[in-house]
Order: C-alpha cells, then sequence, then structure tokens
C-alpha cells in the first residue's frame, strides 16, 4: 500500500536545510504505570492499529502499517502515524521500529523497543528509545528521543510533554484491550512479541 507522508517543509520552522541538532536528548521518566505489565506493552508496540487513537484520544488522527509487524516479531516493521504535537499542525510521521541492541541511547529497563523516525529514502531523523520493566505495581517506564537531523525550536519540551500524555493513558486503556484480544489465536491477526532481552 502506498502512503503519503505529506512532509511538512522544515523551512516553515525557519530552519535552515541541512542544520543539524545540536540539542541533548529528551528524557522522560513516566510515573508507574499502575496495571499494566510490560508484557502488555510489549503487545502494543506489534498491535497498534487495534486502539491507536485511544493512547492519546486529543492528537491521534490516524494509522496504517505501511509494513506490518512479521509474525511473532517486530523488526523493519513501518507504520504511518497522523498526529498533533501541542502547537504544531497534524502530521503524518513515518516510523520504523528498530533494535534497541543497535541503539546508541544508553538504556537500563529489560524491555525496549526504538521507533526511528525515518523519511522515505530511510534514512533516520530522530528515535526514541521506549524501555520498560516490571514494578511493584505494574511497570516503570522511561522514553528518550534523540535528534539526528533539524529540530523545531521547542520541540524537544512539545515532544515530552505529547509523550507524557500518550504514555500516561496506558492503565486507562491497555490492561482491557489486551484482554479482549487473547481469544484470538491467530498470530498473523493478534501479534505477539516478546522485547525481554532477559528472554531472547
Amino acid at each position: 500500500m502506498a502512503v503519503s507522508t505529506e512532509p511538512i517543509p522544515i523551512e516553515s520552522y525557519k530552519i535552515k536545510p541541512g542544520q543539524t541538532a545540536g540539542v541533548p536528548d529528551a528524557v522522560v521518566d513516566h510515573d508507574e504505570l499502575v496495571g499494566v505489565t510490560p508484557e502488555m506493552i510489549d503487545w502494543w508496540w506489534v498491535n497498534m492499529e487495534k486502539g491507536y487513537p485511544l493512547w492519546e484520544p486529543n492528537d491521534h488522527k490516524s494509522f496504517v502499517w505501511e509494513v506490518p509487524p512479521p509474525v511473532n516479531g517486530y523488526l523493519g516493521a513501518i507504520q504511518i502515524a497522523e498526529e498533533k504535537m501541542g502547537p504544531m499542525p497534524a502530521m503524518k510521521i513515518r516510523i520504523r521500529w528498530d533494535d534497541a541492541d543497535s541503539c546508541p541511547i544508553p538504556r537500563a529497563y529489560a524491555h525496549a523497543i526504538v521507533a526511528s523516525g525515518v523519511n522515505p529514502e530511510g534514512q533516520v531523523q530522530a528515535m526514541i528509545l521506549h524501555e520498560y520493566e516490571k514494578s511493584p505495581r505494574g511497570t516503570r517506564m522511561r522514553s528518550t528521543m534523540r535528534f539526528l537531523g533539524p529540530v523545531p525550536p521547542g520541540l524537544p519540551e512539545i515532544w515530552k510533554a505529547h509523550d507524557r500524555a500518550e504514555v500516561s493513558t496506558f492503565p486507562s486503556f491497555l490492561p482491557d484491550l489486551y484482554r479482549l484480544w487473547q481469544v484470538v489465536k491467530d498470530p498473523a491477526i493478534n501479534r505477539q512479541c516478546c522485547l525481554n532481552k532477559n528472554l531472547r
């Protein structure tokens, strides 16, 4: 399926083409996700089409897999997610799932996935390391964004607010969504994935 990402020209943010990022990583340490297990979040990354608007009801507009996740895996899957962040207009973002073991961002938690923002040529323009592990009442999670290209003014703080809004919704919808889908045994429909580095 051919999907246009309709990129917004960086000139609209008063950035010159080729300007380097030069900004530190944006890091969000989330509040404990009560009632959410790491296995539920593993499942979510390969089944996002089943509830994408629920993840951020105000800002998420549409979602499609350009390259669906492979059965029992995630590497190489590409999504086109349309979302709004703060004052910026809604845009379609092309995101590829990449291997956390090859990510240059330091990692502390057992479960991890890398969301790489890629252009149509496959060049990585930014990456987010989502990492998480079991906690006493659910899951502790950290998200780190590294910018590899032009950065609109204020984007790190805008992204951090957006990321907090997304992850904070997990307890309100993910446990129920995960449980509902366990009756579907076809792995091509109800995809399964394990992102625990200790079990690979």
